[in-house]
């Protein structure tokens, strides 16, 4: 390596002294200038936009909890929502809030690390590219849960490490009411309790060979009710105040779009007499989409090529929007007798263009005043006309209309609905694969990762003799934090989409929050490949 070697010998003194006190200092100094910077962008860059959903957040019902229960909102969002509005004027300075939010979680998380005796440069490589891109950064701008459930899922991490780590009550206690908050914020969270428990025995430190095993299942026992009480408690209060089981009263909205999609004439014989007029209302409008969403996916099933199952699919993918408004709005008017516009062609939609329910488009960021006034469109109109006006009813009902319907659906057509779900898998492999793609955290480190694996095998190419270091030093045993890490960058997307198919079409926001901790993993590995080359130089070490 001539003249190289010393330069290259003193890079690897200098790599190893980053988890010596001097790297220490220096890599915390770092982390929270990232933070700053971060919090800095934001405030100079980043201007409120439009989400669509911000009316029900923001006029929550916390005066009439009944009535707010009874809405299509968990309130876990709202909660922070009105929590923000107690201590600033006005909204525009929501995305700094957001991003401050994510800062203070990502710094946490690197403290709870550090404190669980995870190596630093291990906790600086999963925090660090926190910053780089994720769910609370994109969405900083917009008042919708996506962001928020991605801090506070991060924060959920923290408090787990904490609480794994001493087993104390009080920290049980917080890492309860994180995980709570974060399922009412974003309810598709909720496998985040079973993945919680994962956690919990994949911390358990690895034992040496020919010693017994000792494992805490009494505290894994107490964690998992400290975990699940808080949240049964809440689902038992809010049937008793609102005679709906669930966490808000929208899953069967979200339903509705594929049991529309597979809703036949023989099947209105089977619907009690309330349900029945509403669902020949959906079968009637359906037919008057436009094409081919007028056609159900049950009449457009092929078998002359291979992958012609997935036609249906595709097409219930494509149409779920439609059926979705569809079926809202046959059951809105059936229990209301109110409906939004039609148009000439005698289709509904369901946000009228004119009227007291559609304002101005919302103006650029003010600091003085929030951007007023709102173009609240048909949240609004949801809200105010229907789900709180003198006459109206509240979503509960609604919700619960639509699980009747949902119900005989799925009984006469289970293997449409299984059909989509697997395919609905396939689509969502896409759609994460492109999310992957044009992830600024992917691209550049795996740039990063492939510099650093050539510069291994350079040197394991040049000098043989240190091969077995590197490779002792790539496959070396997980440590707390990146078994962590593994747990819930890899669970809570695949656990979490999952669930989510179960209900509604996948699209990238709905892939963007539980992939939050992708930057993590990849932070991961490049920490590897530069560890283990870092080793191969090392002269200090020796092959043997």
């Amino acid at each position: 390596m001539g003249g190289l070697a010393p330069l290259l010998g003193s890079l690897a003194e200098a790599y190893k002294n980053l988890d010596g006190s001097w790297g220490k200092r220096t890599l915390t100094v770092v982390l929270c200038l990232l933070a700053v910077a971060r919090v800095a962008h934001a405030h100079f860059n980043l201007s409120l936009l439009r989400c669509g959903d911000e009316y029900g957040y923001i006029f929550y019902s916390f005066d009439d909890l009944a009535a707010g229960l009874s809405g299509i909102r968990a309130p876990g969002f709202p909660l922070v929502v009105n929590a923000y509005e107690l201590i600033f004027p006005h909204f525009g300075f929501w995305p700094e809030f957001q991003v401050s939010l994510w800062a203070a979680a990502v710094i946490w998380l690197y403290c709870a690390l550090v404190d669980f005796d995870v190596r630093r440069l291990v906790a600086f490589s999963i925090s660090a590219p926190l910053f780089l891109s994720g769910p609370a950064l994109s969405g900083a701008s917009y008042i919708c849960s996506d962001g928020m459930a991605a801090t506070f899922l991060t924060a959920t991490v923290a408090a787990f490490l904490a609480a794994r780590r001493t087993k104390s009550g009080f920290r049980l206690t917080v890492l309860a009411a994180f995980v709570l908050m974060t399922v009412l914020i974003r309810p598709a969270f909720l496998p985040i309790i079973p993945i919680v428990a994962i956690a919990w025995i994949v911390v358990t430190p690895f034992v040496a060979e020919g010693t017994a095993a000792r494992f805490g299942w009494q505290s894994l026992a107490v964690a998992g009710l400290v975990l699940v009480l808080p949240l049964a408690v809440f689902v038992g209060a809010r049937y008793v105040l609102t005679g709906h089981l669930g966490l808000a009263a929208f899953s069967q909205f979200l339903l509705a779009g594929h049991t529309t999609a597979y809703l036949k004439d023989s099947h209105l014989p089977y619907f009690d007499s309330e349900v029945r007029g509403f669902a020949a209302t959906i079968l009637e409008r359906r037919a008057r989409l436009d094409s081919p969403c007028a056609l159900a996916p049950s009449d457009n099933v092929g078998t002359s090529s291979a992958g012609a199952w997935m036609r249906p699919v595709r097409l219930e993918h494509r149409c779920y929007g439609p059926w979705y408004h569809t079926a809202m709005l046959a059951v809105i008017e059936h229990g209301s007798g109110k409906l939004p516009l039609a148009d000439a062609g005698g289709t509904y939609t369901p946000w009228p263009a004119t009227g007291s329910s559609a304002q101005s488009p919302p103006l650029p960021k003010a600091r003085v005043g929030d951007p007023d006034p709102w173009s609240w469109g048909g949240d609004r109109w949801l809200h105010e006309e229907i789900f709180r006006s003198r006459d109206g009813k509240p979503a509960a009902y609604f919700d619960s209309l639509l699980g009747r319907y949902n119900k005989v659906v799925l009984e006469h057509e289970s293997g449409m609905y299984l059909r989509w779900i697997a395919g609905e898998t396939v689509i969502a492999s896409g759609v994460i694969k492109d999310y992957l793609v044009r992830s600024r955290a992917v691209r550049w480190g795996g740039v990063t990762a492939m510099i650093l694996a050539v510069a291994g095998l350079l040197t394991i190419a040049i000098r043989p003799g240190r091969a077995s270091i590197y490779v002792r030093a790539l496959f070396r045993r997980p440590d707390v934090g990146e078994r962590v890490m593994a747990v819930f960058g890899i669970c809570v997307p695949a656990l979490v989409i999952g669930l989510t198919i179960t209900i509604v079409y996948i699209y990238v926001r709905y892939v963007d929050a539980p992939a939050v901790f992708v930057p993590s993993l990849v932070g991961l590995v490049n920490l590897r490949l530069a560890d283990a080359w870092m080793e191969a130089l090392n002269e200090r070490l020796t092959a043997g």
